[in-house]
């Protein structure tokens, strides 16, 4: 057993650093996948210009676009923080 351990040591750091390269390659697909899309970009902006036809929105920081992926499927989520008085 001891003599397993002396001829193993080697291979766990091995282990450990391809351990560590998955786990960025996981991490950098994570971050672009967070990162909007221009067809997102667009649709924000074209639901913004709808939105201000009915009501005074001072800027597009009031509307949360979070697209995410539950399984096989794209879940796109708004979050629009309308004014109490639309416009007159």
């Amino acid at each position: 057993m001891l003599f397993d351990k002396w001829f193993t040591f080697g291979k766990q750091e091995k282990s450990a650093s391809v351990c560590k390269e998955r786990l960025q390659i996981v991490i950098a697909h994570e971050r672009r996948q967070r990162e909007e899309s221009p067809e997102l970009a667009r649709l924000r902006g074209e639901i913004m210009e709808l939105v201000r036809r009915f009501y005074d929105m001072p800027s597009n920081e009031d509307i949360e676009v979070i697209m995410e992926k539950q399984e096989e499927q794209d879940i796109l989520a708004l979050n629009i923080q309308i004014p109490a008085r639309p416009c007159s």
